[in-house]
């Protein structure tokens, strides 16, 4: 078993905080708040969450009683909560492996599904780190330049 602990760009705050009817769930929730602004989003979490949250500020063990393992992971891949690894801490994407088996299964199947596939391989292929070059890349993918021949082939209303 890996040890879990609360993710340190947060800091736990009571619901009763948030001014008028922000929160009113009525469930004991809490309000996990970015320690530095910006970098993380706002989370809104049910009591059993922060209570969690709260008992993990120091690293321990999670019982299988306090959490489900879904539901342990969702909140490691989500960044609400870090595991341990080899090589450090880690949460996010970067820890889907530690959870669930690697998988090339297309979920459909069809011209939609294996072309989205390809240009997922295709972006992977690139190897670029920049959000926006990887989506100009891809909203470009699988496309022709336009060009006088297609311009006469498929002409626009005028």
């Amino acid at each position: 078993m890996r040890r879990h602990r609360a993710a340190i760009g947060y800091e736990l705050s009571a619901a009763d905080t948030l001014p008028g009817p922000v929160l009113s769930t009525g469930t004991g929730g809490a309000l996990l708040r970015p320690v530095t602004p910006h970098r993380r989003p706002l989370r809104i979490v049910d009591a059993a969450t922060a209570e969690l949250f709260a008992e993990l500020r120091a690293p321990g063990i999670v019982a299988a009683e306090t959490s489900s393992p879904n539901h342990l992971a969702r909140l490691v891949l989500d960044g609400v909560l870090e595991v341990e690894t080899d090589l450090g801490w880690t949460s996010g994407p970067a820890a889907h492996p530690l959870y669930f088996a690697a998988s090339r299964e297309i979920p459909s199947h069809g011209p939609i599904a294996r072309l989205s596939l390809e240009g997922i391989e295709y972006a992977a292929a690139l190897r670029l780190r920049d959000a926006a070059t990887i989506a100009d890349r891809l909203y470009r993918w699988n496309t022709l330049p336009d060009t006088p021949a297609w311009r006469r082939r498929v002409p626009t209303p005028a």
